[in-house]
């Protein structure tokens, strides 16, 4: 009888311990879903939920506030995930914020994600639509990851085949076992740095040319500041212009002339020809010349006469006078 009230306390306590145990379960499950608090809804609409279904985790900003509703196929685009939210996050998402599926880990399962905006925007309401942001999946990641590991394989077996090409290569090994090839380039360094002082150098004194330039120093910055300067110029200019111009014109007139007496010359019916070509007139014009300066002097004698006659000497001493006033 004894053994039979122990066994029916052991029974009681393992019922008890077991009901004890539902009600505790029964309860994580109800407030992980929020059957035993307020709640608000909230919608989200994606093109790929990535496996998402109803029972899934909500969570704002990385803390879980609710749990996917349901899931609902709007057209062959939009899916709605359809949230229950915690009524005590109601003050703190907006409707601005942004709504992406991620995973609980690496390869747990798929979780809702509400990131909170910067800016500020309104509280949301009941049955609000929040924005959604598309994130990389894991197996399109995982491909990309492949696509580089093939890559990397590539590029490792080239490096590979370029290191055996190195090694093979007698001109190489020779370049690095030459010894004078320091100091050539170390010669040759210093020659660069020569080079490049010399520039330096030349820089600096073409800025001062154009300082001086600016300034208005010597004849370039005369030229180019001074405006009463460059009108002066600008006039010379003109006027070497127009000595060009005439004296082009001039060489034509000469030419012209030059023309005219060549035909002349050609012409042995012309007077110039003559003149030139006809030694009896040449003899005739020359003696007529020689008439000319003997009357000339004999005239000049005359005049000399004349002054000193007692009737005409009054009159020359009158003009001589006049010609002295």
């Amino acid at each position: 009888m004894a053994n039979k009230i122990a066994n029916n306390i052991k029974l009681g306590v393992f019922v008890i311990a077991g009901l004890l145990l539902l009600i505790f379960a029964l309860y994580m499950i109800g407030k992980k879903s929020n059957m035993f608090g307020s709640s608000f809804t909230l919608r989200a609409r994606f093109r790929n939920v990535d496996g998402l279904r109803a029972g899934n985790n909500v969570r704002y900003a990385g803390i879980e506030t609710g749990t996917v509703e349901k899931v609902l196929i709007l057209n062959d685009t939009t899916i709605e995930v359809v949230m229950s939210i915690d009524e005590k996050a109601r003050s703190y998402i907006r409707k601005n914020a942004q709504t992406t599926i991620g995973n609980e880990g690496l390869m747990g399962n798929k979780v809702v994600n509400i990131y909170p905006n910067p800016v500020q925007g309104e509280l949301v309401k009941e049955n609000d639509l929040l924005q959604t942001v598309q994130q990389a999946d894991i197996g399109n990641m995982i491909g990309t990851l492949t696509r580089t590991n093939d890559n990397a394989a590539i590029i490792a077996s080239e490096l590979v085949e370029t290191v055996k090409r190195i090694n093979s290569s007698p001109v190489l090994w020779r370049i690095l076992s030459d010894t004078t090839l320091p100091a050539n380039l170390s010669a040759t360094m210093a020659g660069v740095r020569s080079s490049a002082e010399h520039l330096n150098h030349s820089v600096a004194e073409l800025q001062v040319i154009v300082n001086d330039i600016h300034a208005g120093k010597g004849a370039a910055g005369l030229l180019l500041e001074d405006t009463a300067a460059r009108g002066t110029a600008s006039r010379a200019l003109n006027n070497i212009h127009n000595v060009t111009a005439e004296a082009n014109g001039l060489m034509q007139r000469l030419d012209s002339i030059a023309s005219i007496l060549q035909s002349g010359v050609g012409n042995k019916d012309g007077m110039l020809y003559g003149l030139l070509s006809d030694t009896s007139f040449t003899q005739r014009l020359s003696r007529s010349l020689n008439n000319v300066e003997n009357g000339t002097a004999a005239f000049n004698e005359d005049m000399e006469a004349l002054k000193h006659n007692f009737l005409l000497k009054g009159y020359f001493k009158k003009q001589a006078r006049k010609k002295a006033q």
